[in-house]
């Protein structure tokens, strides 16, 4: 199950190349192009929950920048995010992205919610993008979302990028299965 992520990085290299090289010429965008939370008129509604009120069991999932990809959850109705799915959501403290496409609350601070610009980028296509990216000092506890701003972003043909957004759907399909399956044994 651990592999499929591997696989899908190395498919997104076959058909796209090194985004941070660009060795098949694509276009490249601005990172404010490819995504719409800068706009005033996108800036995510979403509430947030401190980590000491984050529930085993509610209503709404939490998303934060933790490695679990649902650190808690909620039954807080008015602070679960309002806008376009799917999102991305950026940990600015651990360089984390997460691919999020149904009602959340954000959690703890350092949380950035990405609203892809889906008239130049399939979301999947540019969730595997961003995880692509080398951000220096990583490991260093320090907010890299100002890196990431001035970031530009490969833009193949969105054809090529559906095609590789099915690639990834039919991956996910085989992960969930195999989950119930391990989930039954």
């Amino acid at each position: 199950i651990a592999l499929i992520d591997k696989i899908l990085m190395a498919k997104f290299l076959e058909m796209f190349g090194d985004p941070a090289t660009n060795p098949k010429g694509w276009e490249v965008i601005e990172f404010d192009e490819a995504t719409l939370q800068e706009k005033r008129e996108f800036k995510p509604k979403v509430g947030k929950i401190p980590q000491s009120e984050y529930l085993d069991n509610g209503k709404y999932p939490i998303i934060d920048q933790g490695e679990k990809f649902i650190a808690g959850f909620t039954n807080d109705d008015a602070k679960v995010y309002k806008g376009q799915l799917p999102v991305i959501i950026f940990g600015d403290h651990t360089c984390r992205f997460k691919y999020i496409d149904f009602p959340f609350v954000r959690g703890a601070d350092g949380v950035k919610v990405l609203v892809p610009n889906v008239d130049r980028f399939h979301p999947k296509f540019l969730f595997y993008a961003f995880k692509l990216l080398k951000f220096p000092d990583k490991d260093v506890y320090k907010r890299h979302y100002s890196w990431l701003k001035r970031q530009n972003i490969i833009c193949p043909p969105i054809e090529l990028q559906k095609e590789f957004a099915q690639i990834v759907e039919e991956f996910e399909k085989k992960r969930e299965e195999m989950q119930r399956t391990l989930e039954i044994l």
